[in-house]
């Protein structure tokens, strides 16, 4: 990297540090989970020392298709994807990965975010993901961060689009994460990547109907006929990774890459925030 990069870079990250510091002198920062205020030393991972112990870190022990955590370490695949494959009906999308195990606190957690306006949860989620997943998310090779779409109607009642929040402070992030890490790269090395980048090309043509009460075939096929690309969509990226907020059965994640790579996309991963175990 030649000496010009690394000067903005240095001026980048001190002018990221004193915006970081006056946040934190006007809105202390507090325990994602259970909402006491932190200790310095505990404000990296934003999360206090007695929550700490219990975070549901998915780990390294997941499948290697959808993520979900394993509860057997000798496994390459949970038990639903190696059904799929099995039965000749393997996922649409490529792989992913999540962040968290949906444990009670977990669950908690994601409903105050989607369901009570807790839009501050977003960037502290992102921060983390960024943080425990950037190896795995750039080993993917894509810098296109494509939101899981909201139907009008209910991001109406909700006031906004939590995955599209989701995937905006994921880009910051990984990107902050990028050029934290940019001063170790050899002398005389440039990387050239690009930055992480929301394409916010899904859309929602119509309300389906309620996810809880269909099977897994029936949830692909209802939501298929819900989404297409957004109008306006010019640009496709040849990889690209879907930014939601929750991984269940992977049915609306099916249906996205699907819409994707009809587009064009060649490979398609996703990321969310939390995920089931095997």
């Amino acid at each position: 990297m030649d000496k010009k990069h690394v000067l903005l870079n240095r001026f980048a990250r001190k002018c990221a540090g004193a915006a970081e510091l006056a946040a934190g002198l006007l809105y202390p920062p507090r325990c994602m989970f259970c909402g006491e205020l932190l200790e310095p030393e505990e404000r990296e991972r934003m999360i206090c020392a007695k929550c700490a112990p219990k975070l549901p870190l998915v780990g390294k022990e997941f499948c290697l298709c959808c993520g979900k955590a394993l509860g057997l370490p000798e496994e390459e695949l949970c038990g639903d994807c190696r059904r799929r494959r099995e039965e000749g009906r393997g996922h649409i999308f490529d792989s992913g990965r999540s962040l968290l195990v949906y444990t009670e606190e977990v669950s908690e957690l994601m409903a105050r975010y989607k369901f009570l306006n807790r839009r501050d949860l977003a960037p502290r989620l992102a921060e983390m993901t960024a943080r425990e997943l950037r190896i795995e998310i750039r080993a993917m090779e894509a810098r296109a961060l494509v939101p899981v779409p909201l139907h009008p109607k209910k991001l109406a009642e909700r006031g906004f689009d939590q995955a599209k929040l989701l995937a905006e402070e994921l880009a910051k992030a990984l990107n902050r994460e990028e050029m934290r890490r940019s001063s170790a790269y050899p002398a005389g090395e440039t990387r050239n990547d690009g930055a992480y980048t929301v394409y916010e090309m899904l859309a929602r043509t119509r309300p389906t109907k309620p996810m809880k009460e269909l099977d897994g075939e029936e949830r692909t096929r209802n939501l298929a006929a819900a989404l297409a690309l957004a109008p306006g969509t010019v640009r496709v990226p040849g990889r690209a990774i879907l930014e939601a907020d929750t991984y269940t059965t992977g049915s609306t994640l099916d249906a996205c890459a699907g819409v994707l790579k009809r587009a064009g996309v060649r490979k398609v991963f996703f990321v969310t925030a939390a995920t089931g175990k095997d």
